[in-house]
C-alpha cells in the first residue's frame, strides 16, 4: 500500500485504475512517540496530513487504505485492507448503475486491483519502493504546515536504501545534493 501511496502522492497513475484522492488510512507498527498505530479518516489529502506522514516515517505500515478512484472512466470508492481484502462500496456513480452493471465494474475494479498488486510483486526494487526523495518530500510538507520532526528519520532512509538494494549514500544522495 506504500507504493499505491507513493504512486498518489507523486501524480503518477498505476494503471487503468488511478486513485483520484485518497482520504483515509489506518497505519500500525512498533510503539513509538506517537503510539502503536495511527487512524485518518475523511480527510481532504492524505499525502498532506500529518498522523500519516509522521507515521510512515517513524516506520509504521499501512493496514488500509481508503479513497476515490478511476477506473474505466466511471468513479469509484474503495477500502483497501493490508489483508487482502477490497470493498467497493456503491456510492457516487455507482449509485445510477443497475445491480448487475455495479458487481460487474466493482468485480472488475477488484480483479484490477489484485492483478496491480501481482504486477508489483514483480517489480525491480527501484520501482517497488520508493525512493528518497518521497521521504525527504514528506518532511517538506510537515515543515509546511509548522510541524517539527523532532526524531531522527535516519532508519527510514536505511531501511528503504536497503529495500531497493543500494547503498546508503547512493539512496540519499540526490537529497543531500539540493
Amino acid at each position: 500500500m506504500l507504493w499505491l501511496f507513493w504512486q498518489y502522492s507523486t501524480g503518477q497513475s498505476i494503471s487503468d485504475l488511478s486513485p483520484i484522492s485518497l482520504t483515509s488510512a489506518e497505519l500500525s507498527g512498533q510503539r513509538d512517540m506517537f503510539g502503536k498505530s495511527a487512524q485518518v479518516s475523511e480527510s481532504i489529502d492524505l499525502s498532506s496530513s500529518p498522523p500519516i506522514l509522521l507515521g510512515l516515517l517513524t516506520g509504521q505500515h499501512f493496514q488500509s487504505i481508503s479513497g476515490k478512484f478511476e477506473y474505466h472512466g466511471e468513479f469509484i470508492e474503495m477500502d483497501i485492507s493490508q489483508h487482502g481484502r477490497v470493498h467497493v462500496k456503491t456510492t457516487g456513480q455507482l449509485v445510477d448503475l443497475s445491480m448487475p452493471e455495479r458487481v460487474l465494474l466493482a468485480s472488475d475494479a477488484v480483479n484490477k486491483t489484485v492483478k496491480t498488486y501481482s504486477q508489483w510483486t514483480n517489480r525491480p526494487p527501484s520501482s517497488k519502493y520508493p525512493p528518497a526523495e518521497f521521504f525527504s518530500n514528506m518532511l517538506e510538507r510537515l515543515s509546511d504546515q509548522d510541524v517539527e520532526v523532532r526524531f531522527s528519520t535516519d532508519q527510514i532512509f536505511k531501511k528503504y536504501a536497503e529495500k531497493r538494494a543500494e547503498d546508503f549514500e547512493e539512496y540519499t544522495r540526490t537529497i543531500r545534493d539540493v
